[in-house]
């Protein structure tokens, strides 16, 4: 919180017309900070200081304090919106329609992204790249779309169809061998160094800008789970929510599916937080729609399912705020940093179900 906290602090009286940030989970929580936090906030930045609860290293906090001034103008600003609207959102503090957000647009990110309206206001929205610490390897084009131009003027790329990733031989492609609409894993060979380095990103080509193909980040080939033979991917489930979401409107803002093991019947269950699920008869229609949407995009899912060695999909019910905790630990155990972590939306792990708290559980009967 001390970060956010403190980055808003700075950032709310400014004029922002370019907000980045690589996961769009970190604008959503900085924007829920900012209301949840609202009056602390506006007092700090009326009297120019910092409040004193925060964790803070005293130099860093010596120095935070140094810069900082009364902002009685902007201060009295803030106290309006939250009289008029209730929040303290950055929509109402930065006008939409002269923002622009650069952020993730594929692979999982999409329960984050249809949440930055409801903070942000239909502004615009570019994606940043396919982006890594290994480097950048696509370049985008187009507003709204997750597609970039591959970088070809800065490394060398080869390619490896979707089907083939596990084969010890499998066939290796230059970025002009490329098919539209195909799945690839992606091997960069980088000026610094890194030889045909499996970074196990799955790309799809998207089309072509002249030549050069247009990538489209996917997820992670390590999101897998295969349970009966299945091939469950973390996009199949991505790409199945978000249809659902649309056609009804409303989804879960963060969740993952995970293989659940019963001796009569082994099933996927969708993990979601108290407060983050619909109720009743909505919650048995969401699920059916789900798993449809999941067999329309993987045959092999559908006849495991008509075979009956897959169940229903089933709602499971975790505490609230349990994925913060959990996502904080799996950052930790993983040394990564908060910018480039993604919350994964597929768990293969078997024993996923046991490890957790489940408050609840809902069945979703098969129809007729």
């Amino acid at each position: 919180i001390a970060r956010a906290y403190v980055a808003l602090l700075f950032g709310l009286p400014r004029n922002a017309g370019m907000i980045l940030a690589a996961n769009p989970s970190s604008l959503v929580v900085l924007a829920r900070i900012a209301d949840q936090h609202k009056e602390p906030l506006i007092r700090d930045i009326a009297d120019g200081t910092l409040r004193r609860d925060l964790e803070l290293p005293p130099a860093i906090r010596t120095q935070l304090e140094s810069r900082l001034k009364k902002r009685l103008r902007k201060a009295r600003q803030f106290e309006d919106i939250v009289r008029r609207t209730g929040t303290l959102y950055p929509k109402d503090i930065w006008p939409p329609e002269h923002t622009l957000i650069g952020t993730w647009t594929g692979g999982s990110v999409g329960p984050y992204l249809r949440q930055l309206n409801q903070y942000y206001g239909e502004t615009y929205l570019r994606d940043l790249g396919l982006v890594a610490s290994e480097g950048r390897f696509t370049i985008p084009m187009q507003d709204g779309s997750a597609s970039g131009v591959l970088d070809i003027g800065a490394h060398y790329f080869e390619f490896i169809p979707e089907d083939e990733a596990e084969s010890k031989q499998p066939t290796v492609l230059g970025a002009h061998e490329l098919i539209e609409g195909r799945h690839y894993f992606i091997l960069p060979t980088t000026s610094y160094g890194l030889y045909r380095y499996d970074i196990r990103d799955l790309v799809k080509v998207t089309g072509f800008f002249g030549r050069t193909p247009l990538l489209q980040f996917l997820g992670k080939g390590n999101h897998f789970a295969n349970l009966t033979g299945e091939k469950l991917s973390e996009h199949h489930v991505t790409r199945s929510m978000d249809h659902v979401t649309r056609k009804r409107g409303i989804g879960p803002g963060t969740y993952s599916l995970a293989p659940c093991w019963d001796e009569a019947q082994p099933f996927y269950g969708l993990f979601v937080e108290r407060g983050d699920s619909l109720d009743g008869e909505d919650t048995k229609a969401f699920l059916r729609d789900l798993d449809a949407a999941m067999r329309e995009h993987n045959s092999e899912y559908d006849s495991k399912r008509d075979s009956k060695r897959l169940g229903q999909l089933r709602l499971m019910i975790l505490p609230s705020g349990f994925w913060q905790q959990w996502d904080n630990e799996r950052l930790v155990r993983s040394r990564g940093v908060p910018e480039q972590y993604k919350h994964p939306c597929l768990l293969g792990d078997i024993n996923f179900r046991t490890s957790v708290p489940v408050e609840r559980e809902i069945h979703a009967e098969e129809p007729g």
